[in-house]
C-alpha cells in the first residue's frame, strides 16, 4: 500500500487478515484509512462499525456509524446502527439505563425515518434488516418484549412492502393419507450451535405416528450435527442464506405448525418469522 492506493476492497481484506492476527489497532485503522479514500463504500464503514461493537469500544462505533448515516443518508443499514448500536460489554450499572434510552429514543427515531412509498426505499430497508438483528439488547438482561415486539412491527411492515404475497392468513391444511401433522423447523443454526443442540432431542423423540417432520436450514456451516438434523427429519431442505427459495418450499409444504426455534440471533431468520408461512407459528 505504501507503494499504491489500491481499491476499497484491498482496504477491507487487509483489515480482515489484521483481524485474524487479532491486530485489531492495525485493522482499524486500515478500514478508517479506506474510508477517507472511498467514503461511500458501505462494506468499510459497516465492518469498522460492527467490529468496534464486539470488541466493547462503543463509543467509537456510535460515533462511527453517526458518520457513515451522515456519508450514506439513503442506507438504512447505518440508519438501524446510528439508531440502535448497544454495548457488548457493561463496565458499569449505569451504563445500562444510559445505552437502554438511547435503545428507545433510537428506534422511535428509526420508525418515523423509515419511509416505504418507493421501490428503491423498500429494497433499501430490506437490505437493511438482512443484515441486523438486536440481538446485543438482551446484553442488559432486562424485560425486552415491548422494545423487540415494536421492533418486530417495524420489521414485518418493511416484509410486507417487499412480500406482499406473503402475509396474507394462511388456513389450516387438510391432512394428507398418512393423517399426520406436518410441523416445520427453520432456523440457520442446524448445525453444532448451542441455540439449536437441543432442537436434536425433539427431533430424535418425536412422536413419528402422528407428526411428519420437515427441516429447513438457511444456514451455510453443514457438520455431523446438520446430518443428524437430516437424518431425524422425514423431510430436509437447505437453503443457504436464501430467504425466497426457503419460503417457497415452506409454502408448498403446506405445513400445520412452523417453528422458529431462535429469533434474534440472525436477521434472515426474523424476517422469516415476521411473514406468514403456515396456519400456526411458534418459537
Amino acid at each position: 500500500m505504501k507503494v499504491q492506493i489500491g481499491d476499497a476492497e484491498l482496504y477491507w481484506c487487509l483489515s480482515e487478515c489484521f483481524r485474524a492476527l487479532q491486530l485489531l489497532d492495525k485493522a482499524f485503522s486500515t478500514l478508517q484509512a479506506g474510508i477517507r479514500l472511498y467514503p461511500t463504500v458501505g462494506k468499510l464503514h459497516f465492518s469498522l462499525i460492527v467490529n468496534l461493537q464486539r470488541n466493547g469500544r462503543t463509543q467509537e462505533a456510535i460515533l462511527s456509524a453517526d458518520i457513515a448515516s451522515k456519508l450514506l443518508p439513503h442506507d438504512y443499514t447505518f440508519k438501524i446502527l446510528n439508531n440502535l448500536l448497544v454495548p457488548t460489554i457493561y463496565y458499569q450499572q449505569e451504563e445500562i439505563g444510559f445505552y437502554r434510552q438511547r435503545f428507545i429514543n433510537g428506534l422511535e427515531a428509526l420508525i418515523e425515518q423509515t419511509s416505504l412509498e418507493t421501490p428503491e426505499e423498500q429494497q433499501d430497508a430490506l437490505a437493511g434488516i438482512s443484515r441486523l438483528t438486536n440481538f446485543y439488547l438482551s446484553y442488559q438482561a432486562q424485560n425486552d418484549r415491548e422494545l423487540q415486539s415494536k421492533y418486530g412491527n417495524l420489521v414485518h411492515q418493511i416484509m410486507v412492502a417487499n412480500y406482499p404475497q406473503w402475509v396474507k392468513p394462511v388456513l389450516m391444511p387438510p391432512f394428507k393419507e398418512k393423517n399426520k401433522i406436518r410441523i416445520g423447523y427453520v432456523s440457520a443454526y442446524l448445525h453444532s450451535y448451542s441455540g439449536t443442540l437441543w432442537l436434536t432431542g425433539w427431533l430424535r423423540y418425536c412422536d413419528r405416528q402422528n407428526f411428519e417432520v420437515y427441516c429447513y436450514y438457511t444456514g451455510n456451516n453443514p457438520d455431523a450435527i446438520t446430518k443428524t438434523f437430516q437424518e431425524y427429519s422425514d423431510y430436509f431442505y437447505h437453503f443457504p442464506h436464501n430467504l425466497e427459495a426457503a419460503c417457497e418450499q415452506i409454502i408448498a409444504d403446506h405445513l400445520h405448525i412452523l417453528i422458529f426455534p431462535e429469533i434474534g440471533m440472525e436477521p434472515q431468520t426474523m424476517q422469516m418469522a415476521s411473514l406468514r408461512l403456515a396456519a400456526v407459528q411458534c418459537t
